[in-house]
């Protein structure tokens, strides 16, 4: 957990952490889509690194299909 940091910046140490840990077959869940970044741009790019590395996401709000579990 990033305390005191913001989404505006996607270079946060609990974030990178939270990516590196993800394996083929894992589900990234984010909570809130605002946790995870600010800009359509930024969480397009996350989603999009994750899903290359067949990392699944839940949460309301991920961009992309529209359904909370899915392949990112």
């Amino acid at each position: 957990m990033d305390h005191g940091l913001t989404g505006t910046d996607r270079n946060r140490p609990g974030l990178r952490e939270a990516m590196a840990v993800c394996r083929d077959g894992d589900t990234f869940l984010v909570t809130k889509l605002d946790r995870l970044a600010r800009s359509v741009r930024d969480a397009h790019e996350i989603v999009d690194e994750l899903a290359q590395r067949n990392v699944r996401g839940a949460g309301e709000g991920l961009p992309g299909k529209e359904q909370q579990q899915r392949p990112l």
